[in-house]
Order: C-alpha cells, then sequence, then structure tokens
C-alpha cells in the first residue's frame, strides 16, 4: 500500500476568542475561515448596493437588515462551528449593530493574529538568513 505523511506534524496555533462568555478557538489561516471572509466580504458588497437604491421602502430595508444579519449568522458559524451563532444570539432580538460589532471583532481579531504570525515569520526568517549569511 502507498503511503503519504505531511513532514510537518505540528499543529496549527489557534486563535482564542471569549464571546459572551464561552470559548471559541480556531484555525485563522484556515481555508475554511478564508473562504468565510470571502463569501461574507462579497455578500456584504451586494447588500451595501441594494441599501444605496433610492427611495426604499420600509420592507425592503427590513429585508437588506434581515439579510445582513443572516449572512453574520453563515459566517459566524463557519468561522466558529456550527450553531456557535445560534449559542451566542440565542434568545436575543436580532439586532443589526450587535450582529456588524461582533463580526468586525473576529475579523480584527484574525486580522491581528495573521498580522502577528506574519511578523514572527518575518523575524524568523530575517534571523535565520543572518544567522546563515
Amino acid at each position: 500500500m502507498s503511503k503519504f505523511e505531511f513532514k510537518n506534524q505540528e499543529k496549527p496555533e489557534l486563535l482564542k476568542l471569549q464571546i459572551n462568555g464561552r470559548n471559541y478557538s480556531f484555525n485563522p489561516l484556515s481555508l475554511s475561515v478564508k473562504r468565510a471572509s470571502e463569501k461574507f466580504l462579497k455578500g456584504q458588497k451586494v447588500l451595501m448596493r441594494q441599501s444605496k437604491k433610492e427611495n426604499l421602502k420600509q420592507e425592503e430595508i427590513s429585508d437588506i437588515v434581515y439579510k445582513c444579519c443572516d449572512l453574520v449568522r453563515q459566517t459566524i458559524d463557519l468561522i466558529l462551528g456550527n450553531g456557535a451563532y445560534e449559542k451566542i444570539f440565542g434568545g436575543r432580538t436580532m439586532d443589526f449593530e450587535e450582529n456588524q460589532e461582533l463580526v468586525t471583532f473576529i475579523f480584527q481579531e484574525i486580522a491581528s493574529f495573521t498580522k502577528n504570525k506574519n511578523l514572527t515569520v518575518h523575524a524568523e526568517e530575517m534571523n535565520h538568513e543572518h544567522l546563515v549569511g
């Protein structure tokens, strides 16, 4: 039987967040998080275009707000795990601002983690070049 194993067996460093008293951890550099981020940005662009139409009726505005919150729900479940949104918001009245604040917090933490990870990798590369060179 043919066999394949990755040379690097290290587990990835996880981003740990506490949201509304619950702990979550995930690999912010994973493909699934990248896809969730891209899906969110694409959906957000569509909803922003819809919201800029002139003479929107209250029903149309409500529909856009609902779709924004649903996009946040999908994104949170993709990043933090299926059902995470319900655990965080369960029983609460749907609030557009709370949804936006939470997804912004998560993306800011991902960006900070990624930036720090990139700085660490860059410093290690520079140190290695200095030692080798």
